[in-house]
């Protein structure tokens, strides 16, 4: 009996460890880049692919439009759109893997938001 009690209190202190964990978890804000663990953090050269790749689809796509630029339409202008994002999610989850929580990146997008202040950009 006394072995069954201890049973029950340990798990009743592993599930209330779960809901502790569980509310302390922040609801993601889906409006914002999400990263993701595509790769490694020591996978430098996975991560500049990845980059790369999406970096090549922007400029396969806005040399296309340039060329075509009478022929363009909303739905090329949105694709585009989604494939930018794309890049932003690859560089947000870079930024992860080397450690940035997303406290720690709106601070550091804060810093370059700054410099790009000072520089007149906007």
């Amino acid at each position: 009996m006394a072995e069954r009690v201890r049973e029950l209190e340990a798990e009743n202190k592993r599930l209330k460890g779960l809901l502790e964990e569980q509310d302390n978890k922040q609801v993601l804000d889906m409006t914002k880049p999400q990263p993701c663990n595509m790769f490694d953090v020591a996978d430098g050269e996975a991560w500049a692919k990845e980059l790369g790749k999406h970096m090549y689809d922007v400029v396969r796509d806005v040399i296309y439009m340039d060329q075509f630029f009478d022929c363009v339409e909303r739905a090329d202008e949105a694709a585009l759109a989604e494939k930018l994002t794309y890049i932003t999610t690859v560089c947000t989850s870079w930024i992860a893997a080397l450690g940035y929580d997303e406290a720690m990146r709106g601070d550091l997008q804060r810093r370059v938001n700054e410099k790009n202040k000072e520089r007149g950009y906007f």
